[in-house]
């Protein structure tokens, strides 16, 4: 899907720098936190490609179906033109956190597979693109912050750890 550019969609880097800009909802305990965090995102997307490919904008496993002609890519409602590092980003992100499933072993095990499925995915797409890790990791910062604006139960202190580290 990288490899293909469609003018007519909206850009991916003025759509997240729009999500950040629009953060306001913030408990008093993280305000200070998130200004730093959003000024910093903002910065650092001026710094961005914007490269006109078209994105996924939601890409990860959940949205691959298989048909008899194989995998069908589905949910383009977040599809955009930007970046192609930037949608790796996003499914970086995606597959690397979410809710801890309950119990020692089944959450270690969901664990090991994200970290799993991680690797997989970042050594395939290395061999079929020229992006390189540095690139994807630029766009980490703006990524996570607009996740984190969509207050998914569970994801929260992960995301503040990666934003932390970043600012």
């Amino acid at each position: 899907m990288h490899r293909h550019s469609v003018p007519e969609l909206p850009s991916l880097r003025e759509s997240l720098a729009d999500r950040i800009r629009g953060i306001i909802d913030v408990p008093n305990d993280l305000r200070e936190f998130a200004e730093r965090a959003k000024v910093a995102a903002l910065a650092a997307l001026d710094q961005l490609p914007e490269d006109g490919k078209l994105c996924h904008g939601g890409f990860h496993p959940d949205n691959i179906i298989m048909s008899r002609r194989g995998p069908v890519i589905i949910d383009w409602s977040d599809a955009a033109r930007g970046s192609p590092a930037a949608d790796v980003a996003r499914t970086r992100l995606l597959i690397s956190i979410g809710t801890p499933v309950e119990g020692r072993i089944s959450g270690w095990l969901v664990k090991l597979a994200r970290k799993r499925a991680l690797s997989i995915y970042l050594k395939l797409y290395s061999k079929s693109s020229a992006i390189l890790p540095k690139s994807i990791d630029a766009w980490q910062l703006p990524v996570a912050l607009t996740r984190i604006a969509e207050d998914i139960p569970g994801e929260r202190d992960q995301l503040i750890t990666l934003i932390s580290r970043r600012i």
